[in-house]
């Protein structure tokens, strides 16, 4: 099953396909990032892991609301200079879900 979504950064509309694509220790999502003519300009994965702060609350979510966090974030333009890097050298990007919000542990 795959949901799209549209964002646009710098006047470029990007158009993403989302595609579940768990892990053994938790949920992913496999993203492909097309520009507005159809190319193909990345493709990343958004993970959860146990070390990762708000892990417990990941899990818990649907597809649905894992895709809502991921596209936060790539249309909130945070990682919009690993993307260019990456796209010019071929690479697949990993993010984390839990870079979308604060940390729920509290910092020691």
């Amino acid at each position: 099953m795959e949901e799209e979504a549209e964002y646009t950064i710098g006047g470029v509309r990007h158009v993403c396909t989302f595609s579940r694509a768990d892990f053994r220790w938790g949920h992913g999502l496999d993203v492909k990032i097309y520009d507005e003519v159809g190319s193909l300009l990345n493709e990343v994965g958004f993970v959860c892991h146990p070390e990762h702060a708000d892990y417990d609350r990941l899990q818990a979510m649907n597809t649905k609301e894992l895709i809502a966090i991921a596209s936060e974030q790539l249309s909130s333009g945070i990682h919009e200079d690993a993307l260019r890097q990456a796209r010019q050298h071929g690479l697949k990007l990993f993010f984390s879900f839990s870079r979308a919000g604060p940390p729920l542990r509290p910092a020691s």
